[in-house]
């Protein structure tokens, strides 16, 4: 299972970037794109905007479309999969690799059946695992082209305040946890707490968003994010066709 998760977040992260670029949107924007539909959705977004120094708009655009498509993806998925005869656990895989964000897997793994919802919700929890790896590659990759095109202009960077240190944060704490350190109510209070940040973020990206200057983007990350979406799934279903 395993192989599917990591074969359809390869290859659809670099396929997704690569529409993305020959629709000749910015880096920044490809790039959350690729993030939010292949990792975990609005969080995955949220979380590289600031690595990339992505606009406002940029971060609040990649967010809207990938919940507009997870959403689609809730009503759609479950009822074709039972027209072609799925079983659970197949679902649960797929729901669980091919749809962008936690809570929308979760309702399509659920709406489809109970086993398929268990499924799907352990998939995209080794799923979301791996947003903190790829967090660190696309910063290091960030800051060495920032780097070199400042060696190109011949200015200065701060490669040590260019560095997102908060990941370190996120790699110690997990150390922590696994090494038991914290207490089951710990536990429980850090993660409301980690929720309750996530919200802030959310309606601080919200609050900074003005709807007019979409226009100046277009509709090409929709375009990208639908035919992403296609991508992931096309993905998933083949992987999991050689796999079970």
């Amino acid at each position: 299972m395993l192989s599917v998760i990591l074969a359809t977040m390869v290859v659809s992260y670099f396929v997704i970037y690569a529409l993305a670029r020959v629709f000749r949107l910015p880096a920044t924007l490809s790039t959350l794109l690729s993030v939010g539909t292949t990792i975990c959705g609005g969080s995955a977004i949220a979380v590289t905007a600031p690595l990339i120094k992505a606009k406002e708009e940029e971060t609040s655009y990649a967010i809207g479309t990938i919940t507009v498509w997870g959403l689609l993806a809730i009503l759609l998925y479950p009822k074709i999969a039972q027209a072609l005869g799925v079983f659970d656990f197949a679902f649960g895989v797929f729901a669980g690799t091919a749809i962008h964000a936690t809570p929308q897997v979760v309702g399509a793994g659920f709406i489809f059946s109970d086993l398929a919802g268990k499924t799907a919700t352990a998939v995209k929890l080794v799923r979301n695992c791996f947003m903190a790896p790829l967090a660190f590659l696309i910063a290091a990759w960030w800051t060495r082209a920032e780097l070199r095109a400042a060696k190109e202009e011949k200015r200065r960077v701060d490669a040590a305040r260019a560095f997102p240190w908060f990941l370190f944060g996120f790699t110690l704490m997990a150390a922590l946890n696994t090494a038991g350190f914290f207490t089951p109510v710990g536990i429980d209070k850090l993660t409301w707490f980690g929720r309750f940040l996530i919200t802030v973020s959310m309606a601080g990206i919200g609050l900074n968003t003005v709807f007019k200057n979409f226009r100046r983007v277009g509709l090409k990350p929709l375009l990208v994010g639908l035919l992403g979406a296609a991508v992931v799934a096309a993905v998933s279903a083949a992987m999991i066709t050689l796999a079970f």
